[in-house]
């Protein structure tokens, strides 16, 4: 069997020193709180708050935390992992979905049970990229070319799921 590099997840396209950041963030935090303290469970409320706060410092031209001396992007960043690591789990961590606005995921958050495509699925770009045997963005077929294009199938989670198969049609 032929080796295919397409098969693999794409870790090239990660910049190393961002990495490399979050993992400075992890290790403080871990000094901080214990080793792995997320890993026993925080509020999604919390992380969510913490991310924003390094969002809004980014936004007032502060790009390093004071106190780590580290980016809030790594800070956010890290934020941003723990909450996809309780999704991912949610089972383990239904209770620590607090925020206002929403609760804990089942499987597609707060939009029902829908399927929700994983890159890391096989055939995942096929379904999200290419419509039939074509495989042409819509913007070569003159469409917009964007998460809207109903020549890509794919449409916005506030209309449907992320993707279709094509074979509907569409209801606009």
């Amino acid at each position: 069997m032929a080796y295919k590099d397409e098969d693999k997840v794409p870790l090239q396209t990660l910049d190393p020193r961002f990495i490399e950041g979050m993992a400075w963030v992890q290790s403080l935090g871990d000094k901080k709180h214990k080793d792995h303290h997320w890993t026993r469970g925080v509020s999604v409320n919390e992380i969510l708050g913490a991310i924003k706060r390094h969002i809004a410092d980014i936004e007032k031209g502060e790009y390093f935390d004071k106190e780590s001396t580290l980016q809030h992007a790594y800070h956010a960043a890290c934020g941003l992992q723990y909450i996809a690591h309780y999704v991912r789990n949610s089972e383990k961590y239904a209770e620590f979905f607090d925020q206002p606005f929403g609760g804990p995921p089942n499987r597609g958050g707060n939009l029902g049970r829908r399927h929700i495509p994983n890159p890391l699925d096989p055939g995942y770009f096929d379904k999200t990229t290419r419509r039939g045997s074509g495989a042409v963005q819509g913007s070569e077929r003159g469409g917009a070319g964007g998460r809207d294009d109903p020549n890509l199938g794919l449409v916005s989670l506030s209309r449907g799921p992320a993707w279709s198969s094509g074979d509907e049609e569409n209801e606009d």
